[in-house]
């Protein structure tokens, strides 16, 4: 899912300046749901927000958490770039919002064309249920 925001044109045609990608991850999440990449760039751009929001928090006893991976051509995706300070903690209240905080370092969630997104979970998914991340991005 795409969404396009923006007001600048070029040669009279109207360019995105920020545009949104939404990640669905299955009812009845498990690690492999989240396998695959959900986004590969056009275009050189940069992480401005995550947000994620889950139907029922995970119920495992350690932490689960999640973290949005910048992933260039050629590299798995768990070897990937980390794009948060830390991870969207899966446990939290069902329901809710949560902003992920962007890494200290810009470069961490700069993607140049053909870069991808992907998300990687960890620890134990358990009554994790219906998760939905939306990335904000911003053209360089």
């Amino acid at each position: 899912n795409v969404a396009v925001t923006g007001t600048l044109t070029q040669g009279g045609k109207l360019v995105a300046n920020t545009f949104f990608v939404t990640a669905n991850v299955p009812q009845g999440a498990t690690a492999s749901d989240f396998d695959g990449l959900f986004f590969i760039a056009p275009i050189a751009c940069k992480v401005v927000s995550v947000k994620e929001r889950h139907a029922v928090a995970g119920g495992d006893g350690g932490a689960v958490t999640l973290m949005l991976k910048k992933v260039p051509s050629g590299t798995a995706k768990a070897a990937g770039t980390d794009c948060l300070a830390a991870g969207i903690d899966l446990k939290a209240t069902a329901d809710t919002n949560q902003s992920g905080t962007l890494h200290a370092t810009a470069a961490n969630y700069t993607l140049a064309a053909g870069d991808a997104l992907g998300l990687v979970p960890t620890g134990t998914l358990t009554a994790l249920d219906g998760v939905t991340v939306t990335v904000e991005l911003q053209k360089v």
